[in-house]
């Protein structure tokens, strides 16, 4: 299918994150290798964040919010 001015069409995005096996930010040791925090205390919105922040050599804040730990 042809776009505007007769070029090609733009390829389809896939909004999915990738599942492949890309760098993570969590560590054989289960710490975090982008903050100071264990991986187990991540939310799912720190996770990705880290994941992000370690896959992508970003050198920026950290997000996370503490646990609430359980006695």
């Amino acid at each position: 299918m042809s776009g505007v001015n007769g070029s090609a069409a733009p390829a389809a995005v896939d909004p999915a994150p990738s599942t492949s096996a890309e760098p993570t930010g969590r560590a054989d040791e289960g710490r975090c290798r982008a903050c100071p925090h264990p991986w187990a205390e991540h939310g799912a919105l720190d996770a990705r964040f880290c994941d992000a922040t370690f896959a992508h050599s970003h050198d920026r804040g950290c997000i996370c919010r503490p646990v609430a730990r359980r006695a």
